[in-house]
């Protein structure tokens, strides 16, 4: 599914918990405002996308490929990033309890005042 560059803010699309987006190409996306609670990214591209006052609550993102994102002020509580690429970003704000980042490729991303209680960074590669 090829979702790339589309401003889910600006055409109203606001809620996409549950869904199933395992596979999509969601580069370069406005996904402000959006809730993605419980969705399953599964190898989903996100690079270049925008995630401001966002949900990824319990969302299913492993072996997803977040290059270059800027998450900001979202709920990452209980995400699931295993085996995730997500770098060169920036994530501000967030909630990430209970987050799981276990394997996952963290080089040049940068977490600013985010909540880091009971987060698993097991085997993740950090490099800043």
């Amino acid at each position: 599914m090829d979702f790339s560059n589309i401003d889910f803010e600006k055409l109203g699309i606001m809620n996409l918990s549950r869904c199933d987006l395992t596979h999509a190409n969601l580069q370069n996306c406005n996904l402000t405002n959006v809730n993605l609670s419980n969705a399953i990214l599964r190898n989903a591209n996100l690079s270049g996308a925008t995630l401001m006052k966002s949900s990824l609550r319990n969302a299913h993102c492993e072996n997803a490929i977040l290059v270059n994102v800027n998450i900001q002020e979202s709920n990452l509580e209980t995400v699931k990033f295993n085996n995730a690429t997500i770098t060169d970003s920036k994530i501000h704000s967030c909630d990430l309890k209970g987050g799981i980042f276990s394997g996952a490729n963290l080089n040049n991303t940068t977490f600013d005042n985010c909540y880091f209680n009971f987060v698993d960074f097991n085997g993740s590669k950090i490099n800043n």
